[in-house]
């Protein structure tokens, strides 16, 4: 007996796709209806499935698609010719009234042709999770790690994600990497670093700079046990002013 096979659709799904008034290019528009069109057609087993499938799409397609745009399309899809041969692909920032012209002339040459929206919702309205992580800097930072038991303080730089070092500190901890001072401080004195609350104590763009942050941090901690760039003695008597 052979397994009827059907669209199937969250019990959330709402049925909302890309607004035909959106500033989008129209050839995004038709490849909404293309999809559904040919989802209805290669998914159900049945040619049942596949009739009452056509007919549910059309009628939601219809509730924010003209049906004349909706009949081109499929019509379209229908006599769909073989892709042709081109000479590059470009993608162009979408403009309305402007890149349909320029990807014309751009078509005229066998130029395969992408169209890019530059103002969505997500970046007018970004989601507060990826703000803060925006704001916060991912590389190039100083750091401060407190011993959470006694004074002990480790200073360190990163040209990569803070994440990622954090999570190397903790494996150098788990492993007992002796060539780690935070490592030999957990495991000497029976200690556990706050590694939950890593502090950013400063943020420069270049390589020498952050080394020379972070030297200029440890030498102004009286507890501070991490190894760092000699800072000439003129200097010194400026971290303890």
């Amino acid at each position: 007996m052979a397994v009827q096979v059907d669209v199937y659709r969250k019990p959330t799904h709402t049925d909302r796709y890309l607004d035909f008034l959106s500033h989008h290019p129209s050839c995004h528009k038709r490849s909404v209806v293309n999809t559904l069109l040919l989802r209805a057609k290669n998914i159900p087993s049945m040619s049942k499935g596949k009739h009452e499938e056509t007919r549910r799409v059309k009628a939601v397609l219809r509730e924010n698609y003209p049906s004349s745009f909706i009949n081109e399309s499929q019509r379209a899809l229908e006599t769909k010719s073989t892709k042709p041969t081109t000479n590059g692909f470009v993608v162009l920032p979408y403009v309305k009234g402007v890149s349909e012209r320029i990807g014309r002339v751009l078509k005229q040459q066998s130029v395969q042709v992408s169209y890019n929206p530059q103002r969505t919702i997500n970046s007018l309205f970004p989601r507060p999770k990826q703000q803060q992580e925006t704001d916060r800097p991912s590389s190039g930072v100083v750091y401060k790690i407190n011993c959470s038991p006694c004074d002990f303080v480790y200073y360190g730089q990163t040209e990569r994600s803070l994440k990622m070092r954090v999570s190397e500190h903790k494996t150098a901890v788990v492993m007992f990497d002796h060539n780690s001072k935070i490592a030999c401080h957990v495991h000497d004195c029976n200690h556990h670093m706050d590694f939950d609350n890593v502090e950013v104590v400063g943020h420069e763009p270049h390589y020498h700079q952050w080394l020379f942050l972070e030297a200029w941090m440890s030498v102004k901690d009286p507890n501070a046990g991490n190894d760092h760039m000699v800072i000439p003695e003129v200097y010194k008597c400026l971290a303890y002013t």
